[in-house]
């Protein structure tokens, strides 16, 4: 039995529905519940490194995902959009990557989002997706 929507499954086997060429058959119904129970909410994190630059400058953002949560389950397909606050852009070289299993990691220059597709993460586990960004105009973002 497989289910992606969230609650209590009961699966009986009616009385009499065991038969064989002998006779013999399950006397009395034979039941059980499964409870489909969505997986915790995983942890997210951001930091910018340098947390300060100068006008086109550049600094690497780090988003950190983590599956740490009492019950977490390995995730599959993970993915993530982010984006960027106005006047910070990707950086001319986005050296986009990521830590997240054989998840990928994209960014165009010059753009405002970075976005992680195709990740796993194992349950108890932490997985990172990075880029270079910049700005033009002085500000905290």
């Amino acid at each position: 039995m497989t289910s992606t929507t969230p609650g209590s499954y009961v699966n009986t086997v009616p009385a009499n529905n065991v038969t064989s060429d002998q006779g013999a058959t399950n006397g009395a119904p034979a039941t059980d519940t499964l409870t489909v129970n969505v997986a915790p909410a995983v942890a997210l994190s951001k930091t910018f490194t340098p947390a300060q630059i100068l006008v086109g400058g550049t600094s690497v953002l780090e988003l950190t995902i983590a599956n740490t949560a009492s019950g977490a389950a390995a995730l599959t397909n993970l993915a993530l959009t982010d984006t960027l606050p106005a006047n910070v852009t990707i950086a001319g070289t986005p050296n986009a990557s990521t830590t997240c299993g054989s998840g990928t990691a994209s960014a165009t220059a010059g753009g405002n989002n970075v976005a992680l597709t195709g990740g796993n993460l194992a349950a108890g586990a932490t997985c990172t997706v990075s880029v270079t960004v910049t700005s033009s105009t002085p500000g905290s973002y």
